[in-house]
This record gives C-alpha cells, sequence and structure tokens, in this order.
C-alpha cells in the first residue's frame, strides 16, 4: 500500500507487483491520477506494458519453474 501510494503521488504510468506466494503478477495502470483495479495476470499469460508498448514477456518466465512441476 506504501509504494502504491508514494507511486501514485510521483505519477508512476505504470507498475508490476510480482506475487510468487499467489503465483500471479499484478499490473497497475495510472488513470486520472490514480491506481485503478490491478489487471491479475496467471501462468499462460502475456505481460504487456502501455508505457513499453513493443515489450512482452511471459508470466512464467517471470514466475519461474511452478511448484507443481
Amino acid at each position: 500500500v506504501r509504494k502504491l501510494e508514494l507511486y501514485q503521488r510521483y505519477v508512476v504510468p505504470e507498475y508490476w507487483y510480482v506475487d510468487l506466494d499467489a503465483d500471479r503478477i499484478e499490473g497497475y495502470r495510472l488513470a486520472e491520477g490514480r491506481y485503478g483495479k490491478p489487471e491479475q495476470l496467471w501462468r499462460g499469460d502475456t505481460l504487456s506494458s502501455v508505457v513499453l508498448p513493443d515489450f512482452s514477456c511471459e508470466v512464467d518466465n517471470v514466475l519461474g519453474d511452478s511448484e507443481e512441476a
């Protein structure tokens, strides 16, 4: 919560929170000065960015090996 408020105050356009315990990534994007509800990305999804339009990355590559493997 602290980082969200700090990033929002300094107008960071987007940030990603990698939650290894939940096996997901949450993407926050600034709209009208505030972060809305996060986009939740799971294994098999592709992470993209509005700040870096040519960037994409498989969520599995960020999360690493699954504990189920």
